[in-house]
């Protein structure tokens, strides 16, 4: 068994009323991931959409808390960290992965 995490990181829906702005980039990483599950279903699957949910920016207190030791941190610094501790983890336990990212053509 293993474990695929997919990152999406379009701003896009998959699905708008304006069929031309839905994500093109999403759609085929699903086309993809269908393809996959129906092959092997019994592989676990991780899904993190980064472009509608991004993860926090980088701050001081953020910087501050992954330079102190693990056993010397705060409640606060472990709660500060514990969204990128989970992200990584995400990274870790994965088999493979699978970026969709889009390419803006604003030109």
């Amino acid at each position: 068994m293993s474990t695929l995490l997919h990152v999406d990181s379009s701003v896009r829906a998959t699905t708008n009323p304006n069929p031309d702005h839905n994500s093109i980039s999403k759609n085929i990483a699903i086309r993809f991931i269908d393809t996959w599950r129906k092959n092997r279903p019994i592989d676990e699957y991780t899904y993190r959409d980064v472009g509608v949910n991004p993860p926090d920016f980088i701050t001081q207190d953020w910087i501050g808390a992954v330079f102190t030791p693990e056993e010397k941190r705060t409640p606060a610094q472990k709660e500060t960290l514990a969204l990128s501790d989970k992200l990584i983890a995400e990274v870790v336990a994965a088999d493979i992965i699978l970026i969709s990212s889009p390419m803006y053509n604003y030109g």
